[in-house]
């Protein structure tokens, strides 16, 4: 059975998910970090460029390192080995399938 405090999450979530699709966003709700994970890559396609720019929620669900793991082209710029490395990273991003 679900906590009082849990289902004041499930149905903050759902009017968030309500009004951010009435704004045209894409939007899920999902109960927890795995549920949060397996969403999230569903919605990335194998086999595309990704990167990120120091999202906290994505390293707490585990995505970063699903993606370095997975059949996707993991564009982490904190793993560059100097200045000009990162920033040829960076601009890669500008180009990711998915950022």
């Amino acid at each position: 059975m679900a906590t009082p405090k849990q289902l004041y999450y499930e149905k903050r979530g759902q009017i968030l998910v309500k009004n951010l699709q009435s704004r045209h966003f894409d939007a899920y709700y999902c109960e927890n970090k795995e549920e949060a994970l397996k969403k999230a890559l569903e919605l990335i396609p194998e086999g595309s460029s990704v990167g990120w720019g120091g999202a906290m929620s994505c390293e707490q669900i585990g995505l970063m390192d699903a993606l370095k793991a997975g059949n996707y082209k993991a564009l982490d710029r904190s793993l560059a080995k100097d200045a000009q490395e990162r920033e040829q990273m960076m601009k890669e991003m500008l180009f990711a399938d998915v950022f």
